[in-house]
């Protein structure tokens, strides 16, 4: 994982160690900021450590310690993926495909390429299918995965309001 640390006020540099804290406040790893900054950024100093994942399934609170500073951060743990679903997504009225949709069977997401087309990898189970685009109904199918799968979800523009 990547570790970003911004000094606070008008410190320069966030040169030190830090620790990484699990769900039971056991340390699962250390390491050290260096002196780079993120591309892009003004002033993150960052470094990137190696943590082994929590053995089972489930959202936990990790926390990163710093110059005496601790803050925390969510972790979720996810079975690993067995089966693929492929979803296209069309614009109900002309077919066309809708290209940077939203796909989301929580907790895994994507956004479908220019074809219309998104591809998840997702743990065998029953979800809720959300596919959501700018100017369109968000739609919501059950979905259950016990193979690969491949669905179609056709969208219908939302209506335009008329104002007096």
């Amino acid at each position: 994982m990547k570790v970003g640390i911004k000094p606070a006020g008008d410190d320069e540099g966030a040169d030190g160690d830090f620790g990484i804290y699990d769900h039971q406040g056991a340390a699962v790893a250390t390491g050290t900021v260096s002196g780079d900054i993120w591309p892009g950024t003004t002033g993150l100093y960052f470094s990137e450590v190696e943590v082994a994942a929590p053995d089972a399934e489930g959202l936990y609170t990790w926390s990163v310690k710093h110059a005496g500073e601790s803050v925390s951060f969510g972790m979720r743990v996810v079975n690993r993926p067995d089966y693929l679903v492929r979803v296209e997504t069309v614009d109900r009225a002309d077919h066309t495909p809708l290209t940077g949709a939203r796909i989301v069977m929580h907790p895994y997401r994507a956004e479908t390429d220019e074809r219309g087309i998104a591809e998840l990898r997702v743990a065998k189970g029953t979800y809720t299918l959300f596919v959501s685009q700018t100017r369109y109904i968000t739609v919501g199918l059950p979905i259950e995965v016990n193979a690969d799968v491949a669905t179609r979800a056709e969208l219908d523009v939302e209506p335009v309001l008329e104002r007096n």
